[in-house]
């Protein structure tokens, strides 16, 4: 039809109408010979048709032809109940028999995405829920940018349109969508895993959609929660793209690195200090095992391995030399914490080991020597003599009473030889010197002393002996 033509059957409709409601023009350009104009009320549009009736139009001396369309609710193809405006065509109205007298429709336009989620959700029972108290209810095919409120109420009035309009638009308005862009070069990976990204994002997720024209994930859900839900997708998004780079990473285990050499090496902060400039390095250090683990891109991981190599041969390792009573106290809990205390307050680049011998690991001969000293300064063996007016009480039960409270209460050894010609003590140095104090001043209050007394006793002169409050008269 040509564009005149067709101008002059849009005045006949417009002026002929009675209480028109605003229409919305839809072409069909495979159809040529035909125009569609959609009505929301139906009952507008049987008064339209009835006018038609009554007085009918011509256009170029031929009758115009009207009928009811519909193209919304039957399969594509489908050409019966179209509306159309022909040069020549019948003279008489047909109304379908699908249009009962106490069903009305009305066509309404929503966002694909937002019906998507809402019809695939527990959220379809709340609208239809809505509009059922309404006596109405909602259809929507896949895809479609327009849905179907279908009233069955019986009222011819206009009234029911506005509510299930107001009712629909504002329960779709709760929902808000986001598109997150996707690294194309990780686009396969991220539809592969597609069902765990929905699992990531709670147990009532929203909608994701992979939209690959444009490298997007479409997120669709409440308003209140849209935010939260794409920064969980970004998060996941990001370890996907972590996981298929670590595929092209190179790695190795180095196995049969002691204990003590992994122990320096996280001391020294060596991974931290790697990774500052080498961010997406990976270096686990296993004490357990006795193994290092490297992995990263080529240059990083080049680059931690030289690293570490030379660090391994730069390091110097000496056996101390020292008595089994100051390894029992080093080897001892207490002992081995206070040598750790006093190489870190020291800034020492050290280890200290004790297994068959007492070794220190060291990064350079500097820091093992310096060790080496400390520990030497830390400890202290000394010996208690014990003269002839004590030996008598190296078996007595103060003695004994006296050094199990000094073993109790400090980490110093106390030994005694089976000669009971002296007490050996052993420990760190303050203690080992408040230990030796203590025994020399039980001794000396305790041992056998020579004193003289005068006895008037027939002109008789006793010399006695005294200790620990015993006499003896010679």
């Amino acid at each position: 039809m040509k564009n005149s033509q067709n101008n002059k059957a849009i005045l006949y409709l417009h002026y002929y109408r009675i209480a028109y409601i605003a229409a919305k023009k839809l072409i069909y350009p495979k159809l040529l010979r035909y125009n569609s104009y959609f009505y929301y009320n139906f009952s507008v549009m049987k008064r339209v048709l009835a006018r038609h009736e009554l007085e009918p139009y011509y256009l170029n001396q031929a009758k115009l032809s009207i009928r009811i369309y519909y193209g919304f609710f039957e399969s594509e193809g489908s050409q019966s109940g179209r509306l159309g405006i022909t040069a020549g065509g019948a003279d008489e109205v047909q109304v379908s028999q699908q249009f009962k007298a106490k069903t009305q429709q009305l066509h309404i336009a929503v966002d694909p995405d937002v019906m998507e989620f809402v019809t695939t959700s527990a959220f379809c029972d709340q609208l239809s829920n809505s509009l059922a108290a309404k006596r109405s209810e909602i259809n929507w095919k896949p895809n479609n940018k327009m849905a179907v409120i279908v009233y069955h109420g019986g009222d011819e009035s206009d009234s029911w349109q506005s509510e299930c309009i107001d009712e629909v638009q504002n329960y779709l308005g709760k929902f808000a969508k986001r598109d997150v862009q996707v690294n194309k070069d990780f686009w396969e990976a991220v539809l592969a895993q597609s069902s765990s990204i929905s699992a990531c994002l709670g147990v009532d997720p929203p909608l994701v959609k992979l939209i690959e024209d444009s490298f997007v994930a479409r997120i669709v859900a409440l308003s209140t929660d849209v935010k939260d839900s794409e920064e969980k997708l970004k998060s996941k998004l990001e370890e996907i793209y972590r996981e298929e780079t670590r595929k092209t990473y190179l790695s190795t285990k180095v196995p049969n690195v002691s204990e003590e050499r992994l122990i320096l090496l996280k001391k020294i902060k060596f991974v931290e200090k790697l990774k500052e400039k080498n961010k997406e390095l990976e270096i686990e250090l296993d004490t357990e095992s006795q193994e290092i683990y490297f992995e990263g891109p080529d240059s990083q991981f080049d680059e931690a391995m030289t690293k570490f190599l030379k660090q391994m041969s730069d390091m110097i390792e000496k056996t101390l030399t020292l008595s089994d009573r100051i390894l029992e106290v080093l080897g001892s809990n207490e002992g081995l914490k206070k040598v750790k205390c006093e190489l870190e307050n020291n800034n020492v680049e050290a280890v200290f080991v004790i297994d068959k011998d007492a070794r220190i690991v060291g990064t350079s001969t500097a820091h093992v020597d310096n060790a080496a000293s400390l520990v030497n300064n830390l400890m202290l063996e000394e010996k208690v003599q014990v003269d002839d007016k004590s030996k008598y009480l190296m078996k007595s039960a103060q003695l004994s009473k006296l050094c199990e409270e000094i073993n109790s209460d400090t980490a110093v050894r106390i030994h005694r030889n089976s000669s009971n010609d002296d007490i050996h003590l052993a420990g760190f140095r303050k203690d080992v010197i408040d230990t030796k104090k203590k025994l020399v001043t039980f001794l000396e209050n305790n041992c056998i002393r020579d004193e003289q007394f005068l006895f008037l006793s027939d002109r008789e002169t006793l010399s006695c002996r005294a200790s620990s409050g015993r006499f003896t008269i010679h």
